[in-house]
């Protein structure tokens, strides 16, 4: 039994019209450039994610450690010392973000 597909090299299952643009496709340099910054984009993408995941966390744990010591606190001074604890990058944040002062309306008992 006779094929009328002749097998080369690695590619011996395609046709041969096939075959010779599926060569001259892998030996493209912009064909390989493009694969392999596809695959960057890939991996950094889920890398940044996993980032974004745990700087996530960690503000979700510094946002619990300061409400429990909000709660914890009595006087205007003990709320200062603990905003001072927990954010201490409050001054680089953008003005909308800060938290405005509110102590002084605050009523205590």
């Amino acid at each position: 039994m006779t094929s009328k597909y002749q097998p080369s090299a690695n590619l011996g299952y395609m046709a041969d019209g096939i075959r010779e643009a599926a060569v001259a496709l892998f030996a493209s340099p912009a064909f390989v450039i493009s694969v392999c910054l596809s695959i960057v984009i890939y991996f950094s993408a889920w890398l940044s994610l996993a980032v974004g995941l745990a700087e996530l966390g960690q503000v979700a744990l510094a946002c619990l450690r300061l409400y429990r010591e909000v709660e914890a606190a009595s006087t205007p001074e003990e709320l200062e010392a603990a905003s001072a604890r927990s954010c201490p990058a409050w001054p680089l944040a953008p003005p909308l973000l800060r938290p405005r002062p509110v102590f002084d309306e605050c009523q205590w008992a």
